[in-house]
């Protein structure tokens, strides 16, 4: 299926774990591949950040800088990477929600967490997208989600980011289609 291809190309650009397996022929999405990485960099950034802090204002104690406005340059660096390193690790919290093991086969869902949850096809009321706010970096959040009989809460599949909001809307477009029609799904949406 040409479009499963295209889904796992789309998948892999936002380090979202995919694989198909054609003799059972399920779909699994899994964790963000990305996760880990985002931690390490926001617990570096936090690092880097603390300690530049503390050199900064050894440096403006022992030079005395006269320029206020080099003066705020030193402190505000670091301050910066100390928040940047900190919108990194809630990102990776985020991500927690929707980092569970999925496995999509045209009859049911199947969800891995601390125990395995079953949707079956008949059960989905709803596959559909939404978009979360933007984040202080300009980073835009978009999730693919499922609604059922049993219940109207929104159970996340996966949830991908992108700075750029009509490229995540394309994407989160040409996700969703291509698991209704895998799934052969007649929703209300």
């Amino acid at each position: 299926m040409k479009s499963l291809e295209t889904l796992r190309l789309k998948l892999k650009r936002h380090k979202i774990h995919f694989f198909y397996n054609e003799n059972l022929n399920q779909i699994e999405i899994g964790k963000s591949l990305n996760s880990n990485q985002k931690k390490i960099i926001g617990i570096a950034l936090i690092i880097i950040g603390i300690l530049l802090f503390f050199v900064s204002i050894g440096l403006l104690f022992d030079i005395d800088i006269k320029s206020k406005f080099l003066s705020k340059i030193f402190i505000l660096f670091p301050i910066g990477l100390i928040y940047f390193g900190g919108t990194e690790i809630s990102k990776t919290a985020k991500l927690k929600k929707s980092n569970k093991k999925k496995i999509i086969k045209p009859t049911e869902i199947l969800i891995e967490g601390e125990e395995v949850t079953h949707i079956q096809k008949e059960q989905i009321t709803t596959l559909d997208y939404l978009f979360e706010k933007a984040d202080e970096m300009g980073e835009s959040a978009g999730s693919i989600y499922i609604t059922t009989t049993l219940s109207d809460n929104k159970i996340i599949l996966l949830t991908i980011y992108g700075t750029h909001r009509e490229y995540l809307k394309t994407d989160l477009t040409f996700i969703k289609d291509v698991l209704s029609e895998y799934m052969q799904l007649k929703t209300n949406n």
